[in-house]
C-alpha cells in the first residue's frame, strides 16, 4: 500500500509541544503589553477557553478563512487565539479588556496585526521545542515505520512543517529517509484558494479548494491517508475520492487523541456522501 500519513500529532504527541509554544509566546509578549510572563499566560488561557465555547465559528486563519477549527488540535491553539484577537475577542478584567490590551499594545510595537505577530513567533517557538526536547516521537513509531517498510509498503509523510524538522526528527530517531520512505515538508494543506468548493460539516464550513495539498495527492495517488485534523488532513482527500480523482478504495484514517473533537470522530460513522473519515484509530501501532 501506499500509505500517505502527516506527522505532526500523529507520530508525535503535540501536547506538550503546543504548551511550550504558548509558554513561550506568552514570554516574549509579556514585556510588549506590559505584563509579567505569568499574567500573560493566564491571559492566553482565559482567551483560548472563551475562543474553546464556539470551537465551529473560531480556528486558524492563515488565508481569511479558518484552515483549521481550534478544537481540532492542540498546536491550532495559538493561531486561533490570535485570531479570535484580531476579530474583536474581549476578556473583561477588574473593568479593563484585556483583549483591547494585546491588540493595542502589539500593533503599537510596529507589528501589523497581532495575528501576523503570532504566525513570526510560531516556528522559532516550535524550532525552540525540538532543540530542547529532541524528536519526541511516540513510543514504538520507529517499529512500526521499520515494520511497514519491511512488509513493502510505501510511507509519505506529508506535513505543514518544514522538511529539514522532519528530517531532522527521523534521522535523530534512526529513521533513514530514501526508497519506500519520503517526506514532503511544507505541504501547505493549511492554504485555501477559494471560497467554494466547500462542504458544510456538523454547522462548519470546511473548505476544500486547497491547491498546494491537492498537486501532493494527485501525484502521490495514495491508497490510505492518515491524519490527526480533519480539516487538513482529510477532507480534501475524502473530497477528490467522491469526484473520482483518487481511488473509491482510499481509506482515510483519524488518528485519535485526547483532543480529537467529537464532530471529527463522529465522521467515522456518518452516512454523508463525502465522508471525511473512514476508520479511527488510537496509535500508530494499530497501522500494523
Amino acid at each position: 500500500m501506499r500509505i500517505l500519513s502527516d506527522f505532526d500529532g500523529v507520530w508525535t504527541d503535540q501536547q506538550a509541544e503546543a504548551r511550550f509554544i504558548q509558554v513561550w509566546l506568552a514570554r516574549e509578549a509579556a514585556p510588549l503589553i506590559g505584563a509579567s510572563p505569568e499574567e500573560a499566560l493566564a491571559d492566553f488561557d482565559a482567551f483560548f477557553a472563551l475562543a474553546m465555547s464556539e470551537p465551529g465559528r473560531n480556528g486558524w486563519a492563515p488565508s481569511g478563512r479558518i484552515s483549521g477549527f481550534i478544537d481540532e488540535d492542540p498546536a491550532l491553539a495559538t493561531g486561533s487565539v490570535f485570531h479570535w484577537l484580531e476579530n474583536g475577542g474581549a476578556h473583561e478584567v477588574g473593568g479593563a479588556c484585556r483583549g483591547d490590551v494585546w491588540r493595542d499594545r502589539i500593533r503599537a510595537a510596529g507589528h501589523s496585526s497581532i495575528e501576523d505577530y503570532a504566525s513570526a513567533h510560531f516556528h522559532p517557538a516550535m524550532e525552540a521545542y525540538r532543540q530542547e526536547r529532541g524528536h519526541q516521537l511516540v513510543g514504538g513509531a520507529q517499529d512500526v515505520a521499520r515494520e511497514l517498510l519491511a512488509a513493502g509498503h510505501e510511507l509519505i509523510f506529508v506535513s505543514n512543517s518544514p522538511e529539514a524538522k522532519l528530517q531532522a526528527m527521523l534521522s535523530e530517531a534512526g529513521i533513514a529517509v530514501g526508497g519506500q520512505l519520503r517526506v514532503v515538508g511544507d505541504a501547505k494543506k493549511w492554504l485555501i484558494r477559494n471560497e467554494q468548493p466547500r462542504v458544510s460539516v456538523d454547522g462548519r464550513e470546511v473548505y476544500m479548494d486547497r491547491p498546494h495539498y491537492e498537486a501532493i495527492l494527485l501525484e502521490v495517488q495514495p491508497d490510505m491517508v492518515v491524519g490527526d485534523v480533519v480539516s487538513f488532513d482529510l477532507a480534501l482527500p475524502a473530497y477528490l475520492r467522491w469526484r473520482g480523482r483518487l481511488s473509491k478504495d482510499l481509506r482515510l484514517v483519524l488518528r485519535r487523541s485526547a483532543q480529537s473533537s467529537k464532530w471529527a470522530l463522529a465522521q467515522a460513522g456518518s452516512s454523508d456522501a463525502i465522508r471525511l473519515v473512514d476508520e479511527v484509530i488510537d496509535s500508530v501501532a494499530e497501522l500494523r
